[in-house]
């Protein structure tokens, strides 16, 4: 598998305006590659929340479970993703497997959404690894993309964050910390890291760890 770098900020959604202008005056030539989206995910965790203590004290190899889509929330025949994300150290790298018809309503359960499991085209190994997890968490939140010209650098930035426990139904709330905060990601290989340094030398932002997965559980059970 390629290995990437994701390098993360945080800053105000009041400067996101004038931020879009810098970064497409930048040397790297970045454009808008997709419209503007709404990003869905339910992450899963053990029952002791291994992932996401592993996450907070920065265990250097874990991995994240979660089922992504994009638009609605509560939307029927879905083409969902099965995502996991594997991290190692400063790097990381994602496996994707394509869920069929996956549909999400409210009132929701999780018999419901492991049924689904078990009846769609994952390898059984992965069925069962899912089960035995619990899906804890729901977020929600805008994305707009951003490519350099020559296709090495990818920019994210999220915004509208949202979060919702999964049971006993989804019933979104926004972090204080986040009700007005901009999350941008900048990813690029392994072998494109001396070139990115240009990059991070201009961003007027401090590079920092941000989990969503994390923040949401602090929030919904704290």
């Amino acid at each position: 598998m390629d290995y990437r770098f994701e390098r993360k900020w945080r800053f105000e959604e009041q400067l996101l305006s004038s931020f879009i202008s810098f970064i497409k005056l930048m040397p790297q030539g970045f454009s808008e590659i997709h419209h503007t989206r709404q990003v869905n995910n339910i992450y899963f965790d053990d029952l002791d929340l291994e992932n996401y203590h592993d996450s907070e004290i920065g265990i250097k190899r874990r991995t994240k479970f979660r089922i992504r889509w994009y638009g609605d929330v509560f939307s029927n025949n879905l083409n969902a993703t099965l995502e996991l994300k594997h991290k190692f150290g400063n790097v990381g790298n994602k496996e994707n497997y394509t869920l069929s018809n996956f549909s999400i309503k409210k009132g929701f359960t999780i018999l419901e959404l492991f049924d689904y499991i078990r009846n769609s085209n994952l390898d059984n190994n992965l069925k069962n690894i899912l089960i035995s997890k619990k899906p804890f968490l729901v977020n929600s939140y805008k994305r707009s993309y951003y490519q350099s010209f020559d296709k090495r650098f990818r920019l994210t930035l999220d915004r509208e964050l949202r979060y919702s426990n999964f049971q006993p139904n989804i019933n979104f709330q926004r972090l204080s910390g986040d009700f007005q905060k901009v999350v941008m990601e900048l990813k690029y290989d392994v072998k494109d890291a001396e070139e990115a340094e240009k990059i991070l030398k201009v961003i007027p932002f401090k590079i920092e760890r941000n989990s969503k997965y994390a923040n949401g559980i602090q929030s919904i059970f704290s």
